[in-house]
């Protein structure tokens, strides 16, 4: 699997860090999705719109988790700092991150054997401060992440959201969703999970 700017899968083989905490259980939603984990500030409308356009468009329940209790060194140390935060019921967690430090500067990383992707909301903002194809970066990287979990590959269409794009022209230019043959194997894989999805 190769190594690009942008949100890459890592092939390192590791386990999944740390246990469900007692808040967590106590949130436990009786739905089967993916946990969102906002560590850091962000924008409620932009929170809000991300996770509209992911879960209209994927069809999987998404369970919103808030915490500013993390440490962001490295992208493994955010891992490890919300891992915990995991609703019982939800297969995987996707963090979206606001970085105090300047130490983590890609786009982010995603780590199907541990059920966790990071993506750094902070290095996908825009020079020109263009907050409509910011929240488009946001939404393609949500999908992406949450697709590459359930086990999808890179996509040879650039409509795709699964496109691997190498910069961030290609990034702007590229699919905000899944193609129809990515769309439809998501789909059979959460199901295969146990997701009831959303019809909307």
């Amino acid at each position: 699997m190769s190594l690009y700017r942008g949100l890459f899968l890592s092939v390192i083989l590791g386990v999944m860090a740390g246990a469900h905490a007692e808040e967590a259980l106590e949130s436990d939603t009786g739905t089967v999705g993916v946990t969102l984990v906002v560590a850091g500030q962000m924008d409620q409308a932009l929170l809000d719109r991300v996770t509209g356009f992911t879960m209209d468009n994927t069809g999987v329940p998404i369970h919103v988790v808030k915490t500013d209790d993390f440490d962001d060194t490295s992208f493994d140390t955010v891992e490890a700092s919300v891992m915990h935060m995991k609703l019982p019921d939800d297969l995987f967690v996707v963090v979206l991150v606001n970085p105090v430090s300047e130490t983590i500067t890609s786009h982010g990383v995603i780590h199907p054997e541990k059920k966790i992707a990071v993506v750094n909301i902070k290095a996908l903002e825009r020079a020109d401060q263009d907050q409509e194809m910011y929240g488009r970066r946001l939404e393609k990287q949500t999908i992406r992440s949450m697709a590459m979990l359930f086990g999808l590959g890179l996509c040879p269409n650039p409509h795709c959201a699964l496109w691997s794009y190498q910069n961030d022209e290609q990034l702007d230019a590229m699919g905000r969703n899944l193609c129809p043959p990515c769309h439809r194997r998501l789909h059979g894989l959460a199901e295969e999970e146990g997701v009831v999805l959303i019809q909307r």
